[in-house]
């Protein structure tokens, strides 16, 4: 006679992380000005490049315990010797 019953509780775990790097380059004029007599007049301008970077992540992990159903029969079974090992 073969018991039912006998399975075993089960414990998974899964875990996963994402990560994302974005960098924008972004090319500006840049100088420095002068007031004379109300007028604006630019002085020493020169090309900045400007370089911006967003990082992330996301993680996420998860563990699920699967216990099987008790059959309480198996125990007086395995007491009168009907169940194999």
């Amino acid at each position: 006679m073969e018991c039912a019953g006998q399975d075993r509780p089960q414990i998974n775990a899964n875990a996963s992380y994402n990560r994302h790097d974005n960098a924008t380059q972004l090319s500006v004029i840049e100088s420095d000005t002068v007031v004379v007599n109300g007028v604006s007049t630019p002085l020493n301008s020169r090309n900045v490049d400007i370089t911006t970077h967003a990082r992330g992540g996301a993680a996420e992990a998860s563990f699920t315990y699967l216990q099987p159903i008790i059959d309480f029969t198996v125990f007086p079974a395995t007491v009168w010797g009907l169940c194999r090992k």
